[in-house]
């Protein structure tokens, strides 16, 4: 097991640091400036709590990773694109960006860091042919990064949710990565990132005095997406292939649930609903904090659950974990599914319908 050296532990202290002393600035910036999120019909909160948190766990996150890692490629292209992800990202809190336009911005970010290199590796057990490998790595390494991206903007719906769940998961890649020794680069985004959120979760927890807003929560799916895909290249370890998805499992379930239901419902896949986890603890009772924790307690058995199965290449465990989390969702919106069927059903009645009258119209 690789030994924690004293660098490492500053890479955490300073990112902690930078992120807790820079947040208050934050706060009272977007308070003078009027960059808050009001409270509506579908948010919990009840009075403007300012945005623009993110900024503060970007600093914190980059400055020590620059400060620490080795300057390539790899490490060019996740700062160009974090940068680029943060500032769309805050012009979205400010002004509301369509979900179209953040989509592209998504894509391009994506294929900087894929062309830069942080690419899954896993089309070797598909085809001898390298171009098509190539292209194959290349686009679900795209679609890892984007649907992660989204996932953990999902979730941020209470207050310490998505900073603790995004924490525990990188606690977990940085076993992951720490023990295995091989991947520099990602140890060191594990260890900045977890400081940043740290330091931002002191004033984000319930009653928050900041959101990390839509630039924090893209800035940090992106770096779980990267780390992911690190981890993910282990070499000789197949259960990497599987662990990365239960130590996200989370917001990766979340989501799923509600592409399932928005399908259901006929709504667009970017629109918001209240029938996230959260929402629904909430509906059951709940108070915010206990409804937090809960999901807190189902990261971490998550995070466990991936570490074991990499650390001892658990991989057909890893693969059935998956499995059963796949069934669980279905079973949990199973309505949703009907509701798919019932559409599916009136959309061709419909289609069969318009084209009878125009048989006997003609």
């Amino acid at each position: 097991m690789k030994v924690i050296h004293m660098k490492n532990l500053w890479v955490f202290v300073i990112a902690f640091l930078i992120s807790l002393l820079v947040m208050p600035l934050v706060v009272r910036f977007a308070n003078k400036n009027g960059i808050v999120d009001k409270p509506n019909g579908r948010k919990i909160h009840k009075k403007p709590v300012p945005l623009l948190g993110g900024a503060a766990i970007f600093m914190g996150c980059i400055v020590p990773f620059l400060i620490f890692s080795q300057i390539d490629l790899k490490v060019v292209s996740i700062v160009i694109a974090s940068a680029v992800l943060v500032v769309v990202g805050m012009f979205d809190d400010i002004y509301d960006i369509k979900a179209k336009k953040k989509l592209i911005v998504q894509i391009l970010c994506a294929a900087l860091v894929v062309g830069a290199g942080i690419r899954v590796n896993i089309s070797e057990y598909i085809t001898d042919n390298v171009y098509l490998a190539f292209l194959i790595d290349g686009v679900i390494s795209m679609c890892w990064i984007i649907g992660i991206i989204n996932a953990v903007n999902l979730i941020d719906g209470l207050d310490g949710l998505a900073g603790g769940v995004s924490l525990i998961a990188c606690i977990a890649f940085m076993i992951i990565l720490g023990r295995e020794g091989l991947e520099y680069i990602g140890y060191i985004i594990a260890l900045s990132l977890a400081g940043a959120i740290l330091g931002f979760l002191f004033y984000n927890f319930y009653p928050a005095k900041v959101f990390m807003g839509d630039m924090g929560s893209t800035f940090i799916g992106f770096l779980l997406a990267v780390l992911g895909i690190i981890a993910l290249d282990i070499p000789e370890n197949p259960a990497s292939i599987v662990a990365p998805i239960i130590i996200l499992a989370v917001p990766i379930f979340d989501t799923g649930l509600a592409i399932l239901r928005r399908i259901a419902q006929r709504q667009p896949l970017f629109s918001a609903d209240k029938n996230h986890l959260h929402h629904r603890l909430i509906t059951k009772g709940f108070s915010q904090r206990q409804a937090v924790f809960i999901i807190y307690g189902l990261a971490v058995l998550a995070a466990l659950v991936g570490v074991i199965v990499d650390v001892k290449q658990y991989f057909y465990f890893g693969v059935i974990v998956i499995g059963f989390l796949m069934l669980l969702g279905i079973l949990i919106n199973f309505g949703g599914l009907l509701r798919i069927k019932k559409s599916v059903e009136k959309m061709y009645s419909e289609i069969a319908s318009t084209t009878e009258r125009r048989i006997f119209n003609s």
